[in-house]
């Protein structure tokens, strides 16, 4: 959660951090700025659901397992996906239609809502390993400390890096094989902040390249 937060610029950087337990039934908590919103942009939806993911991926990639510990996190991005394509209007394809008022049950938009999470899921896996240096020093500094804040968190990590992703979906054919494609804002080998294309392969293949190298990709698909 925290290393998504402060990556992600539509979104609260994260502010205190701790793997002690907050009650019995509680694990630890990655706390972010609060901030009393009224609305919600689509950027800001879409970074959030990946700052909710980020526990549940890190479970796949550094244990290559899941637990139940993201039940909580899976009900909150369930509730905003939901929202997002039946109360607000935000899908592009539907439009601006209250679904929930239509009384309308679309297998489609249900299909539709679900390969958007399980996107938006491939995003953070992607990003997480991109950073996972930066995951295994921030969690060093957590057993160290148990309870960091954000001083620390910037102590630990590249603060160049703070707020520097900006989640944006599109499909692209190429070879009439579809890809995912997010708009990334600093680049991962330069540390320049241009426009990277990061692209995610529906084989899971992680090809990451500029515009310039955007058709130089090896895929199985191929």
């Amino acid at each position: 959660h925290a290393i998504m937060s402060f990556l992600l610029k539509d979104c609260e950087h994260p502010i205190k951090v701790s793997i002690l337990p907050r009650g019995e039934a509680a694990l630890g908590f990655s706390q972010q700025k609060s901030v009393d919103k009224k609305l919600y942009t689509e950027n800001y939806i879409l970074s959030h659901i990946c700052v909710l993911l980020g526990g549940r991926c890190a479970e796949k990639i550094f244990y290559d397992e899941l637990s139940s510990g993201a039940h909580d996190d899976i009900e909150k991005v369930t509730n905003l996906i939901t929202h997002y394509y039946k109360d607000w209007g935000m899908s592009s394809e539907y439009g601006p239609l209250n679904f929930n008022e239509l009384k309308i049950n679309d297998k489609r938009l249900d299909n539709d809502i679900i390969e958007k999470v399980k996107n938006l899921e491939k995003i953070t896996i992607n990003t997480l390993e991109l950073y996972k240096n930066d995951v295994e020093n921030l969690a060093k500094k957590l057993l160290e400390k148990e309870t960091i804040d954000y001083t620390d968190i910037i102590e630990t990590l590249d603060e160049s890096l703070e707020n520097t992703l900006s989640i944006k979906i599109w499909k692209l054919k190429i070879k009439n094989i579809f890809y995912y494609i997010i708009m990334v804002n600093r680049c991962s080998i330069c540390k320049k902040k241009l426009p990277l294309i990061t692209i995610t392969c529906k084989c899971d293949s992680k090809l990451m390249f500029c515009s310039k190298h955007l058709h130089d990709h090896n895929c199985k698909h191929d």
